[in-house]
This record gives structure tokens, sequence and C-alpha cells, in this order.
């Protein structure tokens, strides 16, 4: 989390030693895309590579879980709302109701990217393998309600029963394509497993 009083996250201590950490956003990124492929105990060697600067070796599993361990916890934390707690895929904290995401770091790259270039005026292309986390996600939750990321988001979260009445016919068609049109594949897959456990569910709105 990012704060104008302390340093981000850069090393950890270990036996009195400092061990250097690469948390540039493209990395933690591709962390969250690891964790998602499999359990971390599964890819502890891919996920310490992944996080210490390139070339480095340890065959320490200690250290490797130690450095893990205080990136995730790191990672999970919030300026606002929970702190701390299990976090999902794009980097929140998990509530006690989980809600669907309603974005994907991978799947909305060129919404993101084209967000940064229209609000900011930054390249992310030209910031991986530089830009910390710490400051892309600092700039990210601070983007623009306007920004093709968060214009994305909006039709994602926007609640269908509000399209009412026969005024409103087109309207609710129009954006329920779009929010088929735009919705995740995670959330997609959630919901064919649910179709495909109760056939009806789509039908009479049971579950």
């Amino acid at each position: 989390m990012l704060s104008l009083t302390e340093p981000s996250l850069t090393e950890v201590s270990y036996h009195g030693k400092e061990y250097p950490l690469n948390l540039t956003f493209d990395s933690v990124i591709t962390l969250y895309g690891l964790l998602d492929d499999s359990d971390i105990a599964s890819q502890v060697d891919a996920l310490y590579q992944l996080l210490s600067p390139q070339g480095t070796v340890n065959d320490d599993n200690q250290l490797k879980l130690l450095l893990i361990n205080t990136v995730l916890d790191y990672l999970s934390e919030k300026p606002y709302g929970t702190s701390g707690g299990a976090i999902d895929l794009a980097g929140n904290v998990l509530k006690s109701v989980d809600m669907p995401p309603d974005f994907d770091f991978e799947q909305d790259s060129a919404a993101i990217y084209a967000s940064f270039r229209q609000y900011y005026g930054i390249d992310l292309n030209e910031e991986r393998g530089h830009m910390h986390w710490d400051t892309f996600i600092a700039l990210f939750d601070n983007l623009g309600a306007e920004t093709p990321i968060n214009r994305i988001r909006s039709i994602r979260n926007d609640d269908l029963s509000d399209y009412q009445g026969e005024d409103n016919v087109q309207r609710l068609q129009n954006m329920k394509e779009l929010q088929s049109y735009y919705m995740l594949d995670s959330v997609r897959e959630k919901l064919d497993e649910e179709t495909t456990a109760d056939p009806f569910a789509g039908i009479f709105g049971i579950k």
C-alpha cells in the first residue's frame, strides 16, 4: 500500500540479511495468475523466482516461504475498509459476502492500458519492470469514471432491476447485451457451472 511517509516494500529481512524483492506491477499481476493456476505449495519455486531479482538463486525453502507470505500479506493491505485477510486474484480483500469481481488485470489489459494513457499520459508498456505495484495500484484505484476500464466496470455492476417499465425495454436489452459482451471469463464459467448443476435456474431464476 502506498504511503507518503513510509517506503514501499522492496526487500525482506532474514537472519540478519536483506533480500531484495521484485514488486513491479507486471510481476505482481503475473503472481496472481500463478496463484490462479494452483496453490502456493506447488508454486513456491516459481513464485520465488518471480519475486526475486533476475538471476537470484536460493535453496532455502524457509526464506522462499517467508518472502512469498510477506508479499501476499503486504498486497492484502488496503487504505480504506477491511485491512488484511484473504485476497482474490485481482488483489482485492475478500469480504464476508463474496461479490463477483468487476475487473481482471489480464482480461482487461487493453482497457487498463488505454485508461492510463488517457487519464495520466502513462504508457504502461514502458513502465513494465519499473513501476512499483504500490504506484500502479494507487493510480489504478483513482482512475476517472469516464476512463475505459471504469466504464466497463460500471456496465458490469449495473443493476438490471432499475430498467423497469415499457419505456425501458430497449435500454434493458441494450444493457443485457453489454453485460454479456463485457462479462469476465471467470464469472461466465461460474454461471455455466451453476446452469449445468441446475438447468432450470436460468429459466425460473432458481439457484
